[in-house]
């Protein structure tokens, strides 16, 4: 899913834009995770 950055995030490095998609995608996953 395609999400806009705000612009807090919008002067981040690919790298850290990298990391915040997998802090995001963890987080929102993580009730799965948490019961797997």
């Amino acid at each position: 899913m395609s999400k806009a950055l705000s612009p807090r995030y919008q002067g981040l490095s690919t790298y850290e834009k990298e990391f915040l998609a997998i802090i995001v995608a963890v987080d929102q996953w993580r009730p799965y995770l948490q019961h797997a």
